[in-house]
């Protein structure tokens, strides 16, 4: 029985070797050695994937589940403009700049009670798109906390990170990396 058994064992092993090897045509089972590139099996990386803020139809019919809609400062509110503020490569600490524009968002929330803000942060091209999601993400709560610490109540804050999906200047520069790296206020309505 052990040698049948045996037998069995090498028979499958010979059949699957050999409808392995017969690659497409000439029914021979006897392949040749070829220039051929050793593929190497890998595992596709996990991505994780940001849905983009959800806008009610345009029909001006509400849905019961909008997002609040952001707005540009308009014509005569450029006193209470929210400033950008800018970070170093790889960082999301806040400078000595970013303290002072914070400061003076700060004051502008302070002096209109019912201003929201959604905190978008931003990110240069350099990096994976997972790695810059989560460093907007830092930029963005970084913002956001030094904003908190300041007086502004995190009920009247948001944020969200784009990562490198929205460049405020096209390049692949340190001149344009430099503008790309920010957290960016928006006003919500």
């Amino acid at each position: 029985m052990k040698k049948f058994t045996g037998v069995v064992a090498i028979l499958f092993a010979l059949s699957l070797l050999a409808a392995g090897c017969s690659g497409g045509g000439g029914g021979s089972n006897v392949t040749e050695p070829q220039d051929q590139k050793k593929v190497t099996e890998t595992k596709p990386k996990p991505t994780v994937v940001k849905e983009e803020p959800k806008r009610p139809p345009k029909t001006g019919a509400k849905s019961a589940k909008t997002e609040p809609e952001v707005t540009a400062p308009k014509d005569g509110d450029e006193a209470t403009a929210l400033e950008t503020v800018y970070y170093e490569y790889d960082k999301s600490r806040i400078t000595k700049e970013a303290a002072d524009i914070l400061k003076a968002n700060s004051a502008v929330m302070t002096a209109d009670a019912a201003l929201r803000v959604r905190i978008e942060g931003h990110c240069d091209e350099r990096g994976t798109k997972e790695y810059n999601q989560a460093l907007g993400e830092r930029r963005a709560n970084s913002s956001m906390q030094y904003l908190k610490n300041l007086g502004v109540g995190l009920d009247r804050m948001e944020t969200i990170s784009y990562g490198e999906e929205r460049p405020a200047v096209e390049g692949a520069n340190e001149a344009a990396w430099a503008k790309n790296r920010r957290s960016e206020f928006k006003r919500i309505k």
